[in-house]
């Protein structure tokens, strides 16, 4: 038996196996322009590569071993990104080069060629960081960086164009940029052009998103806590809805390479709350996650996709009676509700399952949970309302239709799905607290599966409809898992405090917020993650960053290790020593 405690929710797991038998500006009407997207278009799931690349750029052995591990999630949990895109410094950066510069050819001696090859297969297609203008000085200069963005959408069918502060684009330069739009979406009519934070002018209708309110995410650099909480992302759960709830906007996604407790809250956020075009949108570097999170992280993936067509129409829901934040998203027959909860102590909302979360009168409404864990909530008359607890700094998804879902769903305890992929046996991690025992039975359509086990023995009875009780193994707690655990209490300070906080300090990690994700997830047992891990960590531009601790020691003379950013170029870093003594420590 798989015995695995969730935290913070304090939940055992077992093992269930089946076996299958079978805002762009306003334009006028009469202009005809489609910026490639408009609030309609269904979300594209989306990676881009910043912070796993920076100063430097991508390279395609890196960026090969990258895809090698969406295709591992592909093909183990059927997760699906739409658009892998290319960040900063691979065409250009810190100038404007073409796929013809040396920089371009060092890092990709053969091309895009090869990238397309692997994600042709994979239904992904590609994008790339730019600057907005790089049309030169003249009219051969100009053609040349028309002719090099057409090529991207006509030779390598990209989809996506991230336009970064570069360069301003220049007022003289804007009917270039205009032309380059209708030439390249001539091949790709439905390439989205991203605006980071440029004064675009008149092209702004060409151009399809704008960097919400010019924000980044990246955890403790960029995005930081406004207030105290029980993780790093308490910020980026807090940042709210986007005004009317428009889609043709970009939030930055969500960082999965610092600070990683609870992005999956983040994602559910990003995802179904706000649904922007690009969602479920990555980036950093994913393949720090502990072994056991990559289920979860398909799993949200997977259930956007399955939903996405209908994702599109949300609605805010009433502060005074779902907090701060929250939405309902789908048709009149299925709602997705996302709720928030930024206090310390758990909340506890009532949904009504009527018109007021967009859901059309029905002979009764079956409501599943989705995060933080599955569970069916029961089923209920149209009208009635559903109770539902949200925990302290936590997100909540949940499912309320009037038609049944094409979802495998467990009736009697909470549960993970763990896999659910056509053509490989469904895996369904069963959850509940140290001690307790349940009845459980089987929501699925009848003859989806010829067998069942549980911990290795059979329960097959499940698939025709008999109920299975379970006991999870440990001692029974005797309070709620969340709970005041005691006061705070004055004392007064000691004499030596400053030498105290110095030792503190000396004694605190300063390695780069990566390293520290890597120390969190711990060692990896699937390939695909551990060759990603590899890549980032052997780049050149990190190693000489000095961002390590490890490096102090490591028997190479041409590392170092440096704490201070101001010394970001120095070469050789630095090794501080202290000794206390009788008089306090000694530098």
């Amino acid at each position: 038996m798989l015995n695995k405690v969730i935290i913070p929710v304090v939940f055992i797991g077992t093992t269930l196996f089946f076996s299958l038998s079978g805002y762009a500006q306003p334009v006028a009407a009469e202009d005809k322009i489609f910026p490639g997207a408009d609030e309609n278009t269904v979300s594209q799931a989306h990676y881009f590569t910043w912070i796993n690349n920076t100063s430097g750029g991508a390279k395609e052995k890196q960026t090969m071993i990258n895809l090698d591990f969406f295709q591992w999630l592909l093909d183990e949990y059927g997760m699906k990104i739409d658009i892998y895109a290319f960040d900063a410094d691979t065409i250009d950066g810190p100038t404007y080069t073409t796929l013809k510069s040396e920089k371009f050819l060092r890092n990709f001696p053969n091309g895009f060629e090869p990238v397309c090859q692997k994600t042709n297969p994979m239904g992904i297609r590609l994008g790339v960081w730019l600057g907005p203008d790089g049309f030169g000085d003249t009219a051969q200069e100009e053609q040349e960086r028309i002719d090099l963005l057409v090529s991207l959408c006509k030779d390598y069918n990209f989809r996506l164009f991230k336009m970064d502060s570069l360069t301003p684009l220049r007022p003289e330069k804007q009917d270039s940029f205009i032309r380059a739009m209708k030439a390249c979406r001539k091949y790709a009519p439905d390439l989205i052009v991203l605006n980071h934070r440029i004064d675009f002018g008149k092209v702004a209708p060409y151009v399809t998103t704008t960097l919400w309110n010019g924000d980044e995410t990246y955890i403790d650099v960029h995005m930081t806590n406004g207030q105290t909480a029980t993780h790093h992302r308490a910020g980026e759960l807090a940042r709210g809805l986007v005004p009317g709830l428009i889609r043709l906007v970009e939030d930055h996604g969500v960082c999965l390479s610092s600070c990683l407790d609870f992005w999956e809250d983040d994602i559910v956020t990003q995802a179904f709350s706000r649904c922007l075009l690009l969602a479920p949108e990555l980036y950093g570097n994913p393949w720090f996650l502990r072994d056991d999170e990559y289920p979860r992280l398909a799993r949200l993936f997977n259930l956007h996709r399955r939903h996405r067509d209908i994702l599109i129409k949300g609605m805010a829901l009433p502060e005074e009676q779902y907090g701060k934040n929250s939405v309902s998203r789908g048709d009149d027959k299925t709602r997705l509700i996302t709720l928030s909860n930024l206090t310390w102590n758990p909340v506890r909302y009532e949904v009504c399952l009527d018109e007021s979360i967009g859901l059309k009168k029905g002979r009764e409404v079956i409501v599943i949970q989705f995060h933080p864990f599955e569970k069916i909530l029961g089923r209920y008359a149209y009208g009635e309302k559903v109770s539902l607890e949200v925990f302290p700094f936590r997100a909540s998804l949940i499912l309320a239709s009037t038609s049944t879902p094409k979802e495998i769903s467990l009736l009697g305890c909470n549960y993970e799905v763990v896999r659910d992929v056509p053509g490989k046996d469904v895996i369904i991690k069963l959850l509940g607290y140290p001690g307790s025992r349940e009845k459980i039975s089987l929501l699925a359509e009848d003859n989806a599966f010829n067998h069942a086990t549980l911990d290795g023995k059979d329960v097959s009875g499940l698939i025709k409809g008999r109920t299975v009780e379970i006991s999870f193994p440990g001692k029974a707690l005797k309070q709620p898992w969340h709970r005041k655990l005691g006061d705070l209490q004055q004392c007064p300070v000691p004499k030596d405090a400053e030498s105290l906080y110095e030792a503190t300090c000396y004694a605190a990690d300063n390695n780069a917020l990566e390293v520290r994700s890597l120390y969190r997830s711990g060692p990896t047992e699937i390939p695909q993650v551990k060759k990603a891990r590899e890549a980032f960590f052997t780049q050149s531009v990190f190693i000489e960053r000095g961002v390590w601790d490890k490096f102090l020691f490591d028997g190479d003379i041409n590392t170092a290790f440096n704490i201070n950013p101001r010394l970001r170029d120095f070469k050789g870093g630095a090794l501080r020593v202290v000794s206390a003594g009788p008089f306090g420590s000694i530098g």
